[in-house]
């Protein structure tokens, strides 16, 4: 709730606007039990709208990352660049726990390859497509794709991690 404070406050005007969530199987409501089975009503998007007086649509898709394919796309840029966004005001994005010990790529990547080059990608395209749009990023949840490696998420093939507080 203390992150919300910040977005209900008066100068971010967040409260009371219409937010497209887009994200893994954690936005999505998947419950953590292990199985796919949502939490009606429980999920991150309703509990936000719901605190900020918001209308929302729920773009989660299960298994997706800035670069990991989903289960229905390719990876984050494919899933929002098929959605219309019109009449959104705030898009979220929380990608990432599916892209354990992918290369995280360079601040102003340009290398698709990379989680940064994809960000990069999405938010140039956003920012082309959609100008007035405010942007929300969420930094990657740690979850069991971690494996024995929780503070260090992001590798490259060499083998080297960052910490996915670098993302």
């Amino acid at each position: 709730v203390n992150i919300l404070n910040g977005l209900i406050s008066p100068q971010l005007a967040i409260k009371e606007k219409k937010i497209a969530f887009f994200g893994d199987s954690i936005m999505w409501g998947r419950d953590g039990s292990g199985t796919s089975t949502t939490r009606v009503g429980q999920h991150i998007p309703n509990i936000v709208a719901s605190i900020l007086n918001s209308e929302y649509e729920n773009y989660g898709e299960s298994s997706l990352g800035w670069i990991h394919a989903g289960s229905t796309h390719d990876n984050a840029y494919d899933l929002i660049s098929h959605t219309d966004l019109t009449g959104f005001d705030v898009a979220v994005l929380c990608f990432g726990v599916n892209d354990g010990f992918t290369a995280i790529g360079d601040y102003n990547s340009t290398d698709e390859t990379t989680c940064l080059g994809q960000f990069n990608k999405i938010i140039g395209y956003l920012g082309t497509t959609y100008p007035n749009m405010r942007v929300i990023v969420f930094a990657p949840f740690n979850g069991s794709n971690a494996g024995s490696y929780p503070n260090y998420w992001y590798g490259t093939p060499g083998g080297q991690a960052y910490s996915r507080g670098t993302l």
